[in-house]
């Protein structure tokens, strides 16, 4: 029963992690739309596909580390 719980939290937690950045990329393209108005839109699209690259790096570069964490605390528990 623990092992299912588990399982169905790290799933709900996934599914914030998803709807958070959705709200993220929704903000980022209010933003960069704003921005097209003023600069152009060929400025306002590299904005955009950049500072999504950036979020994505970031969100996999986390990941990577949080795993990384895990298996260390989990290692010092076998230990």
């Amino acid at each position: 029963a623990l092992l299912q719980y588990s399982s169905i939290q790290r799933r709900r937690d996934e599914m914030d992690v998803i709807d958070e950045r959705a709200l993220v990329y929704a903000a980022l393209l209010v933003v960069c739309s704003t921005l097209a108005v003023f600069t152009g839109p060929f400025v306002a699209a590299i904005t955009f596909v950049w500072v999504l690259a950036s979020i994505e790096v970031a969100y996999w570069a986390g990941g990577c580390w949080v795993r990384r964490s895990r298996r260390q605390s989990i290692g010092e528990l076998r230990v």
